[in-house]
């Protein structure tokens, strides 16, 4: 589909598309083994964790993903909250990265 597309658009076009597309490969590979990470770290501990014990940790590991290249907002430390594979199929983000 995307060379499809890519063939249809005019020159001036195409870097939205290319753009769009490093977005899709930094969501689908990247940011799940990010996921993947902070779902680690979670079960590694040894007691049950309050919620600003989980969000620190979840900030912790998208620091280390985003780096400098983003400014990471006290608001995103929630995000993870919004994520349905930890709750309904845990260790499941792996996958996304693996295939």
């Amino acid at each position: 589909v995307f060379d499809f597309i890519k063939d249809k658009l005019k020159k001036e076009e195409l870097l939205s598309l290319y753009a769009n597309k490093i977005e899709d490969i930094f969501a689908t590979f990247y940011r799940q083994i990010n996921f993947t990470c902070f779902e680690r770290r979670l079960h590694a501990q040894e007691n049950e964790l309050s919620t600003e014990e989980i969000n620190k940790i979840w900030m912790e590991e998208s620091q280390k993903m985003f780096q400098d290249s983003v400014k990471l907002t006290k608001n995103y430390a929630s995000w993870w909250s919004y994520i349905p594979h930890f709750i309904h199929s845990p260790f499941y983000c792996y996958a996304y990265a693996y295939a």
